[in-house]
């Protein structure tokens, strides 16, 4: 009877915790309940093989910023798990409503980044289908890199952080990877023999709609408005691995 009592303590004082940093949950929580209210993005007819790329519809974000749903750390607070999946990538489409996308690892070395298509060859060097070149000059202008493998039905998600990094590049990196996974997810039978083309035209057209009209500074502008400290690094769980890129 004690030990009921408390445990049920304990589970009500952890539930009432409001954090306001954004680790892995929360930010699930968070940037899928916000992209999913951007009017400019329509998942369901978002088709990467299209030769155009997910134009918004206005011509700036900030038509469609009165429309954003952004959680509080309250609302967040109400709706995390206790115990969750570590690096889970979850879509939340209502607090009754979530999809399970994959996994990521974030601020992984180079060799792990490759790892899930990569083999060592007789003499030791290491032979990948990853196109590191082509994400190279993709990502030429972001604070990281990312890249998604298939896992039977889900997405196996790693992301490459530069040296030139910070918390916020993290927060973008994150909800990339979010973005992509969810409409991977939704236009997987559409995938025929060229897998890692879908993949990077996807990545690629999920990447200019996050940049369009400074559209991520501003989901961060309003993430601070809504009670969220950026300044917080917590989606890394443990000392993370950088990259020097010239």
């Amino acid at each position: 009877m004690l030990l009921t009592m408390h445990l049920s303590l304990n589970y009500a004082a952890v539930r009432s915790v409001q954090m306001t940093s954004l680790n892995r949950q929360r930010a699930n929580i968070v940037f899928s309940t916000l992209l999913n209210s951007d009017t400019d993005l329509d998942i369901a007819n978002f088709n990467p093989t299209h030769e155009t790329h997910p134009t918004p519809k206005h011509s700036k974000a900030t038509q469609s910023q009165k429309q954003w749903q952004i959680p509080t750390p309250a609302q967040v607070s109400k709706q995390e798990k206790i115990f969750e999946t570590d690096g889970i990538l979850r879509w939340v489409s209502a607090p009754s409503t979530q999809h399970k996308l994959g996994t990521c690892r974030i601020g992984v070395p180079l060799e792990q980044f490759l790892a899930p298509s990569s083999t060592r060859t007789g003499s030791g060097s290491l032979k990948t289908s990853t196109p590191i070149s082509d994400l190279s000059s993709l990502f030429k202008s972001e604070d990281y890199l990312l890249f998604l493998h298939r896992n039977r039905q889900s997405w196996d998600a790693r992301i490459l952080l530069k040296t030139s990094s910070t918390t916020q590049t993290q927060l973008k990196a994150w909800m990339h990877v979010l973005l992509a996974a969810r409409v991977l997810c939704s236009s997987a039978k559409e995938m025929r023999t060229q897998e890692i083309e879908y993949i990077m035209d996807t990545i690629s057209k999920t990447l200019t709609f996050l940049n369009d009209g400074s559209r991520t500074d501003q989901y961060m502008s309003a993430l601070t408005e809504a009670g969220w400290d950026l300044n917080v690094a917590a989606l890394e769980t443990r000392s993370g691995r950088r990259i020097a890129c010239t």
